[in-house]
């Protein structure tokens, strides 16, 4: 019987999910305030490029399962190297505006 298993799958995709949700809050609200070149974005960015490996790596155990599931591993898959990309950006940005603002 797998239902157990779907359960816990399916519990386990949504805690994923809220965290990578609350991540994605900080980085809206951080935005709305101008503190886009901060630390903490990066942070927050990074929490959420792991949320997506790990949801791909979640999906793509239920994918033995429910054989659509692989189509959402492998866009998971994508939106994480696409997320880190963007925190690698971010974080080159932030160093870089570090030492302007130390510069008179």
């Amino acid at each position: 019987d797998l239902k157990p298993f779907l359960t816990v799958m399916t519990y386990a995709i949504i805690a994923v999910g809220a965290l990578a949700a609350s991540s994605v809050l900080k980085v809206l609200y951080r935005v709305k305030r101008d503190l886009v070149f901060t630390p903490e974005t990066v942070r927050a960015l990074r929490l959420l490029s792991w949320c997506a490996f790990f949801e791909s790596a979640l999906f793509a155990a239920i994918t033995f399962v429910i054989y659509f599931c692989i189509v959402v591993a492998f866009a998971g898959i994508f939106m994480g190297m696409i997320l880190r990309v963007v925190k690698n950006v971010i974080e080159v940005a932030t160093e870089i505006k570090s030492e302007n603002d130390f510069t008179i």
